[in-house]
């Protein structure tokens, strides 16, 4: 986000009677989650203001390589971007939500927080930071808890527990993927 142009090297006078003036070379950025409704009034102000820059959730997931994970990191990363790709996949097909409301590389760089030597708590992740704005995306829906759950299996597609469930809910009629 910039300050118009109009705005950059003129002077103004505050209330206090003091001069101020943002010079040509001082940027000034801000984010906004386009899905958030509680600053829509505001979110009309800055549109009129400042130029914009959408990220996408697909350009964002280079945030997951900055995570500061000692042991296994590479194998933890590609795992993030590919949860961040399933999930988001889902999202759309699944819940029926825009582009807007993917998740970005940001949520899933949080994983660092949840690892212990080398391995990865993809639960907690879920539990603490994805599911709880997800259920969020879907309050009010007659089918959440179902779209809930299509969405957990889409971000678990990788997860070794998510196959043993398969495993362990298999029968001769239905065998396991």
């Amino acid at each position: 986000v910039c300050l118009e142009e109009d705005y950059r090297g003129n002077s103004v006078t505050l209330p206090s009677s003091d001069t101020f003036t943002i010079p040509e070379n001082v940027y000034i950025i801000g984010t906004m989650n386009d899905i958030d409704r509680s600053v829509e009034s505001m979110d009309f102000a800055l549109r009129r203001r400042f130029a914009w820059h959408e990220i996408t959730a697909a350009e964002s997931a280079h945030i997951i390589d900055a995570s500061n994970i000692s042991n296994n990191k590479d194998d933890i990363v590609e795992e993030a971007k590919k949860r961040m790709e399933n999930l988001n996949n889902a999202l759309v097909a699944e819940a029926n939500l825009g582009e807007e409301y993917k998740l970005g590389g940001a949520y899933f760089k949080k994983i660092e927080k949840y690892c212990d030597g080398g391995n990865a708590d993809w639960q907690a992740l879920w539990d603490n930071h994805l599911g709880v704005i997800l259920r969020e995306y879907l309050r009010g829906r007659e089918n959440a808890g179902d779209i809930m759950e299509k969405l957990k299996k889409a971000y678990k597609t990788n997860d070794s527990s998510a196959q043993e469930d398969a495993a362990s809910n298999s029968t001769p009629e239905n065998p396991a993927p």
